[in-house]
């Protein structure tokens, strides 16, 4: 602990300087015997090879003393989680002291981390390097993040949530104490009400406002903070550019019911647009994409030509434009890659978060539906193998599922298929429950399979993302032999997921690993969500997906994975990772030219996998676009006109009961009726006769 305390004390020593002091000067009083190297590193215009001389004598030393300083601290967890977790009672106190010493240890590193960044990084930042070169703001800025990288606040609660109000639920390390300490409380208020799709009776939460929405997530690890750090560094501040955070459980739709997010993004923008006189600069993160691309068809509804005259540029960074199948299996049976590859660790989840509670969890978010794979069965294949399925049958024999299809009906028909496409995933999906709600019309706009671009030729699209890194494309599965897998009704608490990941299947010449299959993206993205429309769906001559022709530059950075001491938990500065990507020096570089345009004709196209060859592979497949709607729309119909002349025939067969069975009454009751209408019929004519002779 004596080290921790001087590392700390020689942090606030070097940092302690008055801030007005000029950074060149500092740097001079700090190591006067450094000009030389500052003079050749000028010189040879190369601040890394400066820098270089610095860090390689200590490198070593600094990996070693942090390597076996996280392995301790990760022994300590994993031993106090191993002994003191249980699925009923949480965690006992004692955790509580490991996690405090674990905190106090990360608070120490970074202020050690900052003394030792506080020279380099600045030379290192894209923004500083443009700054240099003459680059400036120009265009305001407005940030959408992406799934569950953004904090959510309590504002209402139960008793159990009362004391954290205005405290972060999910994000910061106050939610990290809160889920190991009352993770029954936590996910009953991160749960949406499965039926309204928003918050449920006597609960509130809401996403945190500001950069400190999305900067850092927890402690030192950042998400939107290179960005905003570069940014800075050419002249930007809060008065030009915006993070616009957002409650990224709910659908798109919920979103603009209760919060009414699109609507006061609307007025954002057209804010900058007139203080600045410019048109503004739209970047966005993972799930923002399809956040913004509804937000375009939702402005475009009222005014067509609206995106054209307040956008001048919009830049996805790491956009699931298609959806990602780990959204299919996550609502499917609460697994992905992350919970498969932890071992033993995965085990002490599966203990303090089962997958049947995830599952209800993960069913009540919106937005993870909104995530499921778009487009064609063509452009997927098969997303879901069933190994202990009987057959693959064909779309023709599939017979859609419904509200009125019983749920054991309905598990048994999808686990007897071997192969599922999407849209019988989907069909199954729904059927299951939860937040989905059928995406037509309006409720579509975030499904670029389906909804064109807007009318704004004047705009241009940059697509930034990651490859090199094995993802997620398919998953073998097998029915859940586990007791209460297989209870009719799934709702039940004690009833597990019907259908599990297939670990025993392995095929290391096809990247099938425990089950799940892997493909070329960024982690979390494959790469065909990633880049197809951006490198040819949205190209194609004539394509109804992108009537204006909006120019489209797609840019793909290579995964190179390197420890840095300044950064030491994440991958490196040329990390092609799904969030490392916001940090990527060339993709920031790119992203600062764009909204300065400072040599804005450098970003162009730059495709380095083997993207084409997988979009001509599609196209031969039919592309993207779900043509099968009419067949599907026409199988609808005529389930339905099935299920009507059933119900038509139903109720002749019941009259004709009742004909049967009251016959007897009935036949009495008319000849009785029939006998009393001839007497009177006598009695009126005897009468009639009796009248005549009379008056005769």
């Amino acid at each position: 602990m004596s080290t921790n305390k001087e590392a700390a004390d020689g942090a606030s020593e070097t940092t302690s300087h008055p801030p007005n002091v000029d950074e060149s000067s500092h740097e001079d009083s700090v190591d006067t015997s450094k000009g030389e190297k500052l003079d050749d590193e000028n010189t040879n215009n190369s601040p890394e090879t400066a820098e270089s001389g610095d860090n390689n004598m200590s490198r070593k030393k600094f990996l070693l003393m942090f390597a076996a300083i996280v392995l301790a601290g990760q022994w300590m967890m994993y031993s106090g989680l191993k002994n003191h977790i249980d699925s009923d009672s949480g965690i006992i106190p004692q955790l509580q002291h490991q996690l405090n010493t674990f905190n106090a240890f990360n608070d120490t590193w970074n202020r050690f981390n900052q003394s030792r960044t506080h020279l380099t990084q600045e030379r290192l930042r894209p923004g500083f390097q443009l700054a240099e070169e003459g680059a400036h703001g120009k265009y305001p800025v407005i940030m959408i993040p992406g799934f569950v990288t953004s904090g959510l606040e309590i504002w209402q609660g139960k008793e159990c949530a009362k004391k954290y109000f205005r405290t972060r639920m999910w994000g910061g390390a106050g939610s990290v104490q809160q889920w190991l300490m009352e993770r029954h409380c936590v996910m009953e208020h991160l749960t949406l009400d499965p039926v309204t799709g928003k918050d449920p009776e006597g609960i509130r939460i809401r996403s945190a406002q500001g950069f400190e929405a999305a900067d850092y997530f927890v402690g030192n690890y950042w998400v939107w903070g290179k960005i905003l750090e570069s940014l800075a560094d050419v002249g930007y501040d809060g008065s030009i550019m915006s993070m616009e955070s957002y409650d990224w459980r709910l659908s798109f739709p919920k979103l603009e019911e209760r919060d009414g997010f699109f609507t006061k993004l609307k007025y954002k923008i057209e804010a900058f647009h007139k203080v600045t006189g410019k048109k503004i600069v739209l970047t966005s993160h993972s799930l923002g994409v399809l956040l913004v691309h509804y937000f375009f068809a939702w402005v475009s509804d009222e005014d067509p030509n609206w995106v054209d005259n307040h956008i001048h540029a919009y830049v996805n960074i790491a956009g699931s434009h298609l959806g990602v199948p780990k959204a299919a299996s996550a609502l499917l049976s609460g697994e992905m890659s992350d919970t498969i590859f932890m071992g033993t660790a995965g085990s002490l989840i599966e203990q303090f978060i089962g997958r049947k509670v995830r599952c209800d969890l993960w069913r009540s978010w919106g937005s993870l539906w909104h995530m499921l794979p778009k487009g064609s069965d063509g452009f997927w294949e098969n997303i879901i193998t069933m190994t202990d399925g009987e057959g693959t049958g064909s779309d023709d024999d599939w017979d859609i599922l419904d509200k009125d299809t019983p749920m054991h009906e309905a598990v048994e028909r999808f686990g007897s298929y071997s192969h599922h496409p999407s849209s019988r995933i989907i069909d199954f999906l729904a059927r299951l429950g939860g937040g989905y709600q059928s995406e037509t019309g309006k409720k579509a706009w975030h499904d670029a399979s389906k909804t064109p671009l807007p009318k704004a030729p004047n705009m241009k699209i940059y697509c930034l993302y990651g490859v090199g890194l094995q993802t997620e494309k398919a998953y073998y599965y097998k029915r859940n032999e586990d007791e209460g897998a297989t209870d009719d009704d799934l709702s039940n608490p004690s009833a597990d997921v019907p259908f599990v990941i297939d670990t025993s299947v392995e095929d290391a010449d096809n990247n099938i690993i425990h089950g799940i299959e892997y493909t070329d993206g960024d982690g979390s993205v494959p790469l065909e969500s990633l880049g197809y429309l951006c490198a040819d769906g949205w190209r194609q001559k004539g394509s109804k997906l992108n009537p204006s022709r909006i120019p489209v530059v797609t840019r793909e950075y290579e995964h190179r994975e390197e420890f840095t001491v300044e950064d030491p938990m994440r991958r490196g500065p040329h990390s092609g990772d799904h969030v490392d990507i916001l940090g990527h020096n060339d993709a920031l570089t790119d992203l600062i030219r764009i909204v300065t345009d400072h040599e804005v004709d450098e970003v162009k196209d730059n495709i380095i996998s083997n993207l084409k060859e997988r979009s001509d592979e599609i196209n031969t497949r039919g592309g993207v676009m779900r043509r099968g709607g009419i067949q599907n729309a026409f199988k609808r119909w005529n389930k339905g006109l099935r299920k009507s002349h059933n119900k038509l025939k139903a109720s002749k067969a019941l009259a004709l009961l009742k004909k049967i069975r009251l016959f007897p009454f009935q036949k009495m009751h008319r000849i009785q009726n029939a006998e009393e209408a001839h007497d009177v019929k006598v009695g009126q004519v005897a009468q009639d006769a009796q009248d005549a002779h009379n008056a005769t």
